[in-house]
């Protein structure tokens, strides 16, 4: 195994190690063996590499898809740079005070976005999506909800994160784009993407748009004095 993973053959050796473990289960089961020799050998990983969403992909599914909920969840991500965790959780009372009062459930990190902060190259502000939210025909306290009729779906309905990401891979595959031999990027790439954008835009300060503590990140991670990081957008 280890000289496979020498070779650079990781799913090879991850399916010999497997393929080891699975015969001496059944030397075992034969009572040809007490032990399984296979079972402490380290598990091989296997690291993905996963291609950039570019501005042009993104703007295509976009433009493309024709549901609703997803391109508002999809303007929200990437006008402020959140994750899908806080992009799911976002309702419409944390709109207040001409900001998003967007509170971060796994670090405690407490950020607040300016409506006024805007994307140049997308065209649109935080207020403009907000707006785009309030504008689907549904009524809903959260900002990116159901706003089809389906099976088991409720209108109105707060959508999850693995369904978030599920329907935005579906749409992306649907346009037949060629990633060569990277994985097609997922929902969580357009946090990357939103932040170069902002970069070469230079006027807002992505260490704190996307909540990092360490430059070497950019992540502002809740320092535990829990105050609030009003983000600086220079527009």
């Amino acid at each position: 195994i280890d000289a496979i993973v020498a070779e650079g053959k990781h799913r090879t050796a991850q399916a010999f190690r497997s393929f080891l473990i699975d015969s001496f289960d059944r030397m075992i089961a034969k009572g040809w063996r007490k032990d399984n020799p296979a079972r402490v050998l380290d598990e091989v990983r296997v690291k993905v590499m996963r291609a950039r969403l570019t501005l042009e992909a993104f703007q295509s599914v976009y433009r493309a898809t024709e549901i609703v909920w997803l391109r508002n969840a999809m303007a929200l991500a990437i006008v402020t740079g959140q994750p899908r965790e806080c992009i799911a959780a976002a309702q419409f009372s944390d709109i207040r005070d001409g900001g998003w009062w967007n509170e971060r459930g796994k670090t405690g990190a407490r950020i607040i976005l300016p409506m006024t902060l805007r994307l140049r190259e997308v065209g649109l502000s935080l207020e403009d999506v907000v707006r785009q939210c309030r504008t689907t025909g549904v009524v809903s306290k959260h900002l990116i909800h159901q706003t089809q009729r389906a099976k088991g779906a409720r209108l109105g309905k707060k959508m999850h994160v693995d369904m978030i990401t599920r329907v935005f891979s579906a749409e992306l595959a649907a346009l037949g784009l060629d990633w060569g031999d990277k994985e097609p990027p997922t929902f969580h790439e357009i946090r990357s993407l939103s932040e170069r954008l902002y970069k070469t835009q230079g006027d807002v300060n992505t260490q704190e748009l996307l909540g990092h503590k360490d430059p070497r990140t950019t992540a502002l991670y809740h320092d535990g004095r829990g105050e609030w990081v009003r983000v600086n957008f220079g527009g």
